[in-house]
């Protein structure tokens, strides 16, 4: 939902068309969740997101993370931090047009395709 604060802990997220679809102005924290065997995305996110995702596993999904869209009001960007994103059957990680955000202290490993994968990006990722 659009201004979303969410919090959400120690979740499992699986068997979904999309494990957890953020978008338009969320500033949530997800925190130690297991998110898999999604059928498309473990994580979709876009359009001025600012979440937080810690200690999270992302994997047996078909993109761990699609991240898309600029950040364009100012917010901070999505930060990914001590994750595993593994085992996905194309990449682990999408990126979709002008978009920013962080990765940090994750293992990203075992995925079919690419650890990171650029579709038009023109952002920065740190």
């Amino acid at each position: 939902e659009d201004n979303a604060n969410p919090t959400i802990n120690n979740c499992e997220v699986y068997k979904n068309i999309v494990g957890f679809f953020i978008r338009s102005n969320t500033s949530g924290l997800f925190d130690s969740c297991n998110v898999y065997d999604n059928e498309d995305y473990g994580f979709f996110i876009e359009h001025n997101v600012s979440s937080k995702i810690l200690g999270c596993k992302i994997y047996s999904n078909k993109i761990g993370f699609f991240i898309r869209e600029r950040n364009t009001k100012g917010i901070p960007s999505p930060h990914i931090q001590n994750c595993e994103i593994y085992n996905h059957t194309e990449n682990a990680v999408c990126l979709m047009g002008n978009v920013s955000g962080c990765f940090e202290n994750c293992n990203i490993f075992d995925n079919t395709g690419r650890a990171f994968s650029d579709f038009l990006f023109t952002g920065n990722m740190v």
